[in-house]
């Protein structure tokens, strides 16, 4: 077996998560940073997570560092882009979390309820990526966005859903090609259920349906996404662009 490469990262070499707020965000703020990477992350409105990651690293060494940023607002995104240049951090990966559910059957869903989920889960990694691809490029670093088995499959009563995460995936593999030549890699991981708050609402009997359909009998957790995160941004996976990685259980084996 080859040994492993010796990581070249450097003290202002920073991992960016956006959405770090959500159950998947905060665990993959943890993967990375219990793995010694530097993390900064931004949230809009859940300060709690903000909390929960300073009591978690009371005592370890700093390394991840939270701003308050609406993905909407393009001042917003250029704030991010003058902090990151201000304190000289290379962008070594980006990850994009930040999502938006709004579900409801295709005949009751307006435009702006359509385009609001598209705003946020489309539109806003467009954004940051448009504003940091020439930081991340330069650094032949690695993006991964949060995609979804709903993008690859479709699911009724997500409509909007479903079509942003499929951009994400077509993004995904167009920008894996523009930036190839440069050693910057471009990837989609795209979860089935996972363990959050947005399952919490399911009755038990339905749950109990779902694993049953799971072929691995589980549902799946924060922490399965964001080993997949880790992976994908890691030097392991250095020959690996353009993909979707999906995290399901084999559900979309059925």
């Amino acid at each position: 077996m080859t040994p492993s490469k010796k990581s070249n990262r450097r003290m202002n070499d920073y991992d960016l998560v956006i959405g770090g707020s959500s159950e998947i965000g905060l665990s993959i703020i943890k993967k990375l940073a219990y793995n010694g990477r530097n993390v900064l992350y931004t949230y809009h409105h859940n300060a709690s997570a903000v909390t929960e990651i300073e009591a978690w690293t009371k005592g370890k060494p700093k390394r991840t560092i939270a701003i308050k940023i609406d993905i909407r607002s393009a001042q917003d995104v250029e704030c991010l882009v003058s902090y990151i240049a201000s304190k000289k951090m290379r962008i070594s990966s980006l990850i994009y979390n930040a999502g938006l559910t709004n579900d409801m059957l295709f005949r009751m869903m307006s435009e702006e309820d359509f385009s609001s989920v598209m705003d946020v889960n489309l539109y806003g990694c467009f954004r940051i990526c448009k504003a940091l691809i020439d930081n991340l490029a330069v650094h032949r670093g690695s993006i991964v966005f949060i995609s979804s088995v709903s993008g690859m499959t479709g699911k009724i009563g997500q409509v909007n859903y479903s079509c942003s995460k499929a951009g994400l995936i077509a993004l995904c593999r167009n920008l894996a090609l523009e930036y190839a030549s440069v050693g910057l890699r471009v990837n989609c991981i795209a979860p089935g259920f996972i363990k959050t708050k947005m399952l919490d609402k399911i009755p038990e009997e339905n749950m109990k349906i779902m694993k049953k359909n799971i072929p691995l009998k589980r549902i799946g957790s924060p922490l399965d996404v964001a080993n997949a995160v880790y992976f994908l941004v890691s030097e392991e996976s250095g020959y690996i662009t353009g993909q979707t990685l999906v995290v399901d259980g084999g559900l979309l084996m059925r």
